[in-house]
C-alpha cells in the first residue's frame, strides 16, 4: 500500500504516498523530523488534490510542526497528513482504518493528532487498528489549554508593545468564536478587557454578546476595527497586505494556525509597526498537551502547565531579538526555532527513519 521517499538528513525528512485500492484511500504523510521523537500532526481532507501541487504545502506545514514542537519544548518534531480521496458513504470505518495502517508503516515516528477535518468518531476508527493515535484522552481539553497559551501570550505581547502588565480595560477584537476562540473571549471577559467579536456562525456571536457582554461585529469588519488587539482565530491566510493596511491595532495574537497569507505579511505588520505574536508559538498550548500522552505513565496536565506558562518567554525572546535586528518577529521565529532544533540534533541521537515495507 505504501511507498516510502526519504530524505538524505532530517531537514529532507520522510514522504509516504499511501493507496489502499479495497477502501479507496489514497493518502499522503509527510514527516520533517524525528530528532527528538516522534512526528507529531493532523490529517488535512482534500479530495481532487494532486500529490504535486499538495507536496510543497504538507512538507511546509510538518516543518512548521516541528518549529512549533522545539519551540515549546515538546519531545516530538512536526508531520502532516493529506487524503486525496473522502471514504465513500456507505463506508463502515474501513477507509480510516486504512488509514491507521498508513500511519503504522511509519513504525511509530509518526503520530496522529486531532484536526478539525477529522472527527472524534474517526479518530477512534483510526485507533482501532493504529496505537499512534494522540487525543482520544485528552482531546476535549486541548481547546482550553491552548486558550491559556494564547492569554498568556497576548499578556507578553501587550506588555512589550504597549507597555501595560494587564489586559484590564484593552479593546480586544476576536475574529473566530470556536472551542479556543470563545475560551479565550470568556479568559479576557474575567480579565476586564472589552470584546468584539466575530464569527461566520450568528449564534456563536449572539452567545458572547449575552454571556460576555461583547460587541458583534461582521466577520469582515472587525479586521478594520479599531482595538489595541486583533485576535485571529479563524482560517489560515487571513492576513495579507491589504488586510494590514486596513489593521487598526497595535498586536495581531491570536490560535489561527498560519494567519499570515505570505513572508511579506510580516513584512508588511513591522512596517506599519504592528507587533505579531508568531502563531506556531503562542498556540501550542493544545499540542503540548497531547504530546503529554507519549510520556511513560500517561499524561500529566501539572507537567504540561509548565510548558504553557513558558510561552511568554519564548515570545519575548522574539520580540526582543527581532526589535534589536530590525526582523519581522515572523522570520525571527523561525531563525530561533532553526537554531534550537540544530541544537538538540547535535546533543542527541536521531532516530532511524522508519522501513516502510510496500505491499499490494
Amino acid at each position: 500500500m505504501a511507498v516510502l521517499t526519504a530524505g538524505a538528513d532530517a531537514d529532507q525528512g520522510q514522504v509516504g504516498f499511501f493507496h489502499d485500492r479495497g477502501s479507496g484511500l489514497r493518502a499522503i504523510i509527510a514527516l520533517h523530523d524525528v530528532s527528538l521523537g516522534p512526528a507529531l500532526g493532523g490529517c488535512l481532507i482534500r479530495p481532487g488534490a494532486t500529490k504535486e501541487s499538495a507536496l510543497p504545502e504538507l512538507t511546509e506545514l510538518a516543518r512548521r510542526g516541528s518549529y512549533q514542537a522545539v519551540m515549546a519544548g515538546v519531545a516530538g518534531g512536526g508531520a502532516q497528513a493529506l487524503l486525496l480521496s473522502p471514504p465513500a458513504a456507505t463506508d463502515t470505518g474501513e477507509f480510516w482504518r486504512a488509514f491507521g495502517r498508513a500511519i503504522n508503516s511509519f513504525g511509530g515516528c509518526y503520530c496522529l493528532v486531532p484536526h478539525p477535518d477529522l472527527g472524534a468518531a474517526q479518530l477512534a476508527e483510526v485507533a482501532k487498528v493504529s496505537r499512534h493515535v494522540l487525543g482520544l484522552a485528552t482531546g476535549a481539553g486541548a481547546s482550553e489549554v491552548t486558550a491559556l497559551g494564547v492569554w498568556l501570550g497576548l499578556e507578553a505581547a501587550v506588555r512589550h508593545r504597549l507597555g501595560q502588565a494587564s489586559l484590564r480595560g484593552l479593546r480586544v477584537a476576536i475574529q473566530g468564536l470556536g472551542p479556543v476562540g470563545f475560551a479565550l473571549a470568556t479568559r479576557l471577559h474575567l480579565v476586564g478587557a472589552e470584546l468584539l467579536v466575530a464569527d461566520p456562525e450568528p449564534r456563536l456571536v449572539g452567545r458572547a454578546v449575552q454571556e460576555l457582554g461583547a460587541t458583534g461585529q461582521s466577520y469582515d469588519q472587525i479586521l478594520g476595527a479599531e482595538a489595541a488587539v486583533l485576535v485571529p482565530c479563524g482560517p489560515a491566510g487571513l492576513l495579507d497586505e491589504p488586510t494590514v493596511a486596513r489593521l487598526r491595532c497595535a498586536v495581531v495574537a491570536g490560535s489561527a494556525d498560519r494567519p499570515l497569507a505570505t513572508a511579506r505579511t510580516g513584512r508588511a505588520l513591522q512596517g506599519r509597526g504592528i507587533l505579531y505574536a508568531p502563531d506556531y508559538v503562542i498556540n501550542a498550548g493544545g499540542l503540548i498537551l497531547l504530546a503529554e500522552e507519549l510520556r511513560p505513565g500517561g499524561a500529566s496536565r501539572e507537567r504540561a502547565m509548565v510548558k504553557v506558562c513558558a510561552i511568554p518567554e519564548t515570545l519575548t525572546e522574539i520580540f526582543v531579538r527581532a526589535a534589536r535586528t530590525s526582523r519581522p518577529t515572523s522570520e525571527m521565529a523561525d531563525l530561533i526555532a532553526a537554531e534550537r532544533l540544530a541544537a538538540a540534533r547535535r546533543r542527541l541521537r536521531p532516530v532511524a527513519p522508519a522501513v516502510m515495507a510496500a505491499s499490494a
